[in-house]
């Protein structure tokens, strides 16, 4: 896992596949962690190592709280905009 480009290593684990896109079985790829979890979540590949895993678990919390920070803001502006509509304090 690379800390500083928030990369991890994949490889495509998937049986009896040669290739996936311009992924070849057998050969350790570095991507972007949101890459990462696309693959292997969907394309069948695995983290080459824990640590990698790791990283890919850690940054899909990470998003999960953003987006719910967001979410929870953007309620609060619309609960604002309505009661400014009705005139409620």
């Amino acid at each position: 896992m690379n800390t500083t480009t928030k990369t991890v290593k994949v490889t495509l684990a998937r049986p009896g596949a040669r290739a996936c896109g311009e992924y070849v079985s057998g050969k350790e790829y570095a991507v972007e962690i949101s890459e990462a979890v696309r693959l292997v979540s969907v394309k069948g590949f695995k983290y080459v190592a824990a640590a990698d895993e790791k990283a890919a678990k850690k940054w899909m919390s990470d998003q999960a709280v953003l987006k719910a920070k967001t979410e929870a803001e953007e309620k609060a502006k619309a609960d604002i905009k309505s009661s400014d509509k009705t005139g409620e304090s």
